[in-house]
């Protein structure tokens, strides 16, 4: 029996951390942008497609695909019936060759009733246009938007099916443009603003809900969902409610393992942030994520993305070398140590550009946002592409002697019952 308990422990601990190499700086920039874009406000990136938001834009707002191959702005998206203040671009995402694109204010359903809109990324093309089928004035629906080959999933953080800002989720056919289902939470309730943040991986959806009470007044939670069933699978929150405020913020998910980001966390100060890593299928907390440079007032956590083993986390806030405000940074994690592997900054950051504010990764490349960059005039935003190279580093015998034993510690606490 203890044979096979150590076999146990040292096949859970991994012999090996990740190591990242981080490449190719290129900064993308519109041939249009202009001061107050707030270009790059929001970004996605699925293999060698980009798509980044401009909502600040003159014309109501407007997206962009980028080719990652070519470097190139392919296209630029414009809803056929774009307005004014219709805040096109508030929230976006890309699956393939189809890319959705929020209109937060849209009036169809009643004033900021909100829309989102289908495109074709290979030709620019709008496909559809996405209203709820019970749309109503102030709902917002697509404060956030998420895509996958199956299911586009779109937020209404202020609809009141449960009270008011109780929040919900659509669910549409990325083929048909049609709805499929609506998606409220069993313990719904008012001011929990789920949809505060979705996303999505094949037919699991997370949903984050800021103002959920669960564990302590507007303490935050997360929702994971079956996009074909309509089935909550499961509910995440905090291991550490007394440092946490507006936990899920920020989410995405990947296989088996779950990223909640929490810019509130108090742990290290006053909005230094944190971001957390679970096992959805257990329900069980397997990292909370803090910068070793964490500090106050970093916004560490206000976006999170996750790529195959790493988690990167966006910290838009925090202080340059020099002491400079608010210049940015993201941070790189391997979810198999919980250690940090990288801090990337942008190699021209300057006060104010809030580097970081959103993030996306995938295949090797990681997408930030500087929405407040002012290379285009004040406020006119950019963005970076790096290439993320990961690569398994054996640890050392003494550290892998070291990681085992801890194991041997957690899991016997996990038999005592004494770790959940």
């Amino acid at each position: 029996m203890r044979r096979s308990l150590l076999t146990l422990v040292f096949c859970l601990t991994p012999l090996y951390a990740n190591a990242a190499t981080i490449t190719n700086e290129v900064k993308i920039l519109p041939d249009d942008g202009v001061a107050n874009d707030w270009f790059a406000n929001t970004v996605d990136v699925d293999g060698d497609t980009a798509v980044l938001a401009a909502r600040g834009a003159d014309t109501g707002g407007v997206a962009y695909v980028f080719d990652i191959e070519t470097g190139e702005i392919t296209h630029r998206l414009v809803p056929e019936d774009v307005a004014a203040n219709d805040a096109v671009g508030y929230d976006i995402a890309v699956s393939g060759n189809i890319a959705v694109v929020s209109s937060l204010l849209d009036d169809d359903g009643g004033n900021n009733s909100g829309s989102a809109y289908l495109f074709n990324t290979d030709t620019g093309e709008q496909i559809a246009k996405l209203n709820a089928e019970d749309a109503a004035a102030v709902d917002h629906f697509s404060s956030s938007v998420a895509i996958s080959d199956s299911a586009v999933v779109v937020a209404s953080r202020y609809d009141d099916d449960h009270g008011a800002s109780s929040g919900s989720v659509y669910v549409f056919d990325p083929d048909t443009g049609e709805q499929v289902m609506k998606i409220t939470p069993e313990d719904g309730a008012a001011s929990q603003v789920f949809g505060s943040d979705v996303a999505i991986s094949g037919t699991t959806a997370i949903i984050g809900a800021i103002g959920d009470d669960d564990v302590g007044f507007n303490k935050g939670a997360a929702y994971v969902y079956d996009t074909q069933t309509g089935e909550q699978l499961a509910k995440l929150t905090a291991g550490d409610p007394e440092n946490v405020y507006s936990f899920g913020n920020a989410v995405d998910v990947s296989d088996t393992f779950a990223l909640v980001g929490n810019w509130n966390n108090t742990e290290n100060g006053d909005r230094s942030g944190a971001a957390y890593l679970f096992d959805w299928q257990t329900g069980e907390e397997i990292y909370k994520f803090t910068p070793d440079d964490a500090a106050e007032s970093d916004y560490f956590g206000i976006d999170v993305a996750l790529y195959g083993d790493i988690a990167a986390v966006g910290a838009y806030r925090s202080e340059g070398d020099e002491g400079q405000l608010n210049v940015g940074a993201v941070y790189l994690f391997d979810i198999n140590s919980g250690g940090q592997i990288d801090k990337i900054v942008a190699s021209d950051g300057l006060a104010y550009s809030e580097f970081g504010y959103n993030i996306a990764f995938d295949d090797g490349s990681l997408l930030v946002s500087a929405y407040l960059d002012d290379d285009n005039g004040r406020y006119s935003g950019s963005a970076y592409l790096y290439s993320v190279d990961v690569a398994p580093v054996p640890l050392p015998a003494g550290l892998w002697l070291l990681g085992s034993a801890l194991g041997l510690l957690t899991l016997r606490r996990r038999i005592s019952g004494r770790v959940a």
